[in-house]
């Protein structure tokens, strides 16, 4: 996990935990803080990637719950954006449509859901492990 403090108000911390799944075995290392990968020589290596603002574990249960290949990731997070897009209807020229989409989707990038499938959350101010 890694965790970095938000200097701002209220002095927040924010915490990303992720677990990989690699289709062909890796070798690693860790050197103090840093971890290394040493990818084996294949044609294809699939990695999968769960993440979590909670804790490790449930990094590991979102990869092994989700388990969507990345053409499935690009294809709802565009129907996603499709919808989001027709939330608001604006009648303004083709020119600034460009323009509006584009705020439309900086004002969608935060907030952003903290909690786990099952409803799970780390309060800020606990540390890691003490959701």
């Amino acid at each position: 996990c890694s965790l970095t403090s938000n200097t701002g108000i209220g002095g927040a911390e924010s915490l990303l935990c992720f677990s990989l799944d690699f289709s062909a075995p890796v070798h690693t290392e860790q050197r103090n803080e840093n971890l290394f990968l040493q990818l084996p020589e294949v044609e294809d290596l699939t990695v999968k990637i769960g993440l979590s603002r909670t804790d490790v574990l449930h990094a590991r249960l979102n990869l092994m719950e989700l388990g969507y290949s990345l053409e499935d990731v690009a294809k709802s997070a565009a129907q996603l954006w499709h919808e989001a897009l027709g939330a608001i209807v604006a009648d303004i020229p083709d020119e600034r449509r460009v323009i509006f989409q584009t705020a439309l989707y900086h004002s969608m990038l935060s907030p952003q859901l903290l909690s786990e499938t099952d409803g799970s959350h780390r309060l800020q101010r606990k540390p890691p492990g003490e959701a």
